[in-house]
């Protein structure tokens, strides 16, 4: 699944890559989506490269919310860098993502996300720490620079281009962003559904009703048609998954294979 936008009220004010911008950092640009501190072959240097992706709209306060689901790994104020109030969350093992120049942090380190949470608000804090000792401004207006760091197999933490990762990106459906999701298998057993909640194809909330195969009501198991198709129990427990929407068991019945939320059946 695609990264959420950090502000899905706001638009992109500045795009990843290279820059005219005396300001922002010498980096390494592959010409693409990626750069990096230093030399990596067959990258060029460029003498000043904007490393993230800007998000700008509403006033300061305005919240930001999680792109996806994972667990915070810095929630802190950097005076010298330019990050002012950061927040960095990790999706998975060597996947993460940072907003930067908050007004609010509203998480702490190793605090759990959902995607969607809102984890700070936007702003325009930060200042850089130079050569002479003095400090200047790094940000000149209320935007979220938003960057994602993927490490690569040398274990350096590559900068990626945020938005490719965003629905209509290139690497939108890219794995990587994704939370990983577990499963544990369990000897088969019957199980009864809990009525009024829903049945689903997939173990997930973030597509919304699309994927939803059945309702249950006191009287049993029914069709999005509303004809009813099975009683409450009879189902057969086959193994626990879990993500980041939480813990779902796998079903079968009626001839195929459904999920449920963990505590929505006994």
């Amino acid at each position: 699944m695609a990264l959420a936008s950090p502000l899905p009220s706001g638009s992109i004010t500045q795009r990843f890559g290279p820059s005219t911008q005396a300001i922002q950092p010498s980096m390494y640009h592959d010409g693409t989506h990626r750069a990096w501190w230093n030399y990596i072959s067959g990258w060029a240097f460029n003498a000043n490269c904007h490393a993230g992706v800007d998000f700008a709209g509403g006033v300061a306060g305005t919240p930001l919310y999680a792109a996806e689901a994972g667990t915070v790994t810095k929630s802190y104020y950097d005076g010298v860098n330019g990050g002012g109030h950061v927040v960095e969350v990790e999706i998975r093992p060597g996947v993460r993502y940072s907003y930067n120049h908050c007004s609010t942090r509203y998480v702490g380190v190793g605090q759990k996300v959902g995607r969607g949470a809102r984890i700070a608000g936007i702003g325009a804090t930060g200042t850089i720490l130079l050569a002479d000792g003095s400090k200047v401004r790094s940000a000149y207006g209320v935007h979220n620079h938003a960057v994602l760091t993927i490490r690569d197999s040398a274990g350096r933490w590559i900068l990626y281009d945020f938005a490719d990762f965003m629905a209509g990106g290139s690497h939108a459906g890219d794995a990587r962003v994704k939370p990983l999701t577990t499963t544990v298998n369990v000897p088969d057993k019957l199980v009864r559904l809990n009525p009024w909640c829903n049945v689903r194809s997939t173990p997930d909330l973030d597509v919304g009703a699309t994927n939803i195969a059945y309702t249950t009501r006191d009287t049993g198991v029914y069709n999005l048609k509303g004809q009813k198709v099975a009683n409450l129990g009879g189902w057969t427990l086959k193994q626990y998954v879990s993500n980041d929407d939480g813990k779902w068991g796998q079903l079968y019945g009626l001839g195929r294979t459904v999920y449920m939320m963990d505590g929505l059946f006994r």
